[in-house]
């Protein structure tokens, strides 16, 4: 099995969960589409540590062979969703935690599956801080499953607020928009604005100049790239409601969310209490996680 990451593969973590097979199919969909090579990642654990002599080795050997069938059946599924595809596999007798943010710095992003068995699964359930917080600071999917609403028609849902934290989020939510064939929302959420603000009642001819001036942010926002991909139906929505909440609800009718991040920290500190983990955690599609300035 191969021992280094092409650099900017895209990088899967697998653990033989129904999970992981969405999450191979999306990275294995996604390589293909932006012709990079894909990287399946498998950390089969550690020996225990009572595990001392003969017993160590046998362990090793076990974890290893289970390991393999994980990596076979991933690669089985990635070469039937995406014939010819470059593909590497990635196998250690490591926690998948310590594995997977070395070689998701070498690739471009980082695809998991929502739920999972083990401690793949305790990359998103369980301390999302804890166990995001070593991750490469690149875009990180975590893939779901659209039972019974995968219909062509459903968007690319992308939060913008005019920062260029969303930028990255924009350009992926674009480039995803366009191999999958399907439209985008472009959503922004203004937040709940009192009556009284600065003691002077918010009139309606307020509101209107703040949507209009709302308005021309996310024109801007995604300006360039609409140039980019002529082929994409783009449609601007703006709403009253929390950032957070306003997402949440377009993912239970979305392919899938894109939103961006600010700073290039850990993981972990860009979604601790914001609307990046609120989505990690509660969205009914696919999320990604993307960092400012993210290529």
């Amino acid at each position: 099995m191969s021992t280094s990451i092409i650099p900017g593969s895209v990088v899967v973590g697998v653990d033989g969960s129904p999970g992981s097979d969405i999450a191979v199919i999306w990275a294995a969909t996604h390589a293909e589409a932006q012709r990079r090579p894909l990287a399946i990642v498998h950390g089969a654990g550690v020996p225990g540590v009572t595990d001392l002599g003969s017993d160590h080795v046998t362990a090793r050997r076990s974890l290893r062979m289970a390991g393999r069938r994980v990596t076979d059946a991933a690669l089985g599924l990635a070469q039937r969703t995406s014939p010819g595809l470059d593909i590497t596999v990635h196998l250690a007798l490591q926690d998948p935690r310590d594995l997977l943010p070395t070689t998701a710095g070498e690739g471009s992003l980082l695809v998991l599956g929502a739920r999972g068995r083990g401690a793949v699964a305790a990359l998103l359930l369980g301390s999302v801080s804890s166990a995001l917080s070593a991750l490469a600071p690149g875009p990180v999917v975590i893939a779901r499953p659209l039972p019974g609403r995968d219909h062509p028609t459903l968007p690319v849902v992308v939060g913008v607020d005019g920062s260029e934290a969303s930028c990255g989020a924009v350009r992926l939510a674009f480039e995803t928009a366009s191999w999958e064939h399907r439209p985008l929302e472009v959503l922004h959420a203004l937040g709940e604005v009192p009556v009284y603000a600065y003691g002077d009642v918010v009139t309606e001819e307020r509101m209107r100049a703040l949507r209009a001036e709302r308005e021309r942010v996310v024109a801007e926002s995604v300006a360039g790239f609409a140039e980019k991909f002529p082929d994409v139906p783009v449609r601007t929505t703006l709403t009253m409601r929390s950032p957070a909440r306003a997402l949440r609800i377009a993912s239970e009718t979305a392919y899938a969310v894109f939103v961006g991040t600010r700073g290039r920290g850990p993981v972990a500190r860009r979604l601790l209490g914001s609307v990046s983990r609120s989505l990690v955690e509660h969205a009914g599609c696919t999320v990604a996680v993307v960092p400012g300035g993210a290529s």
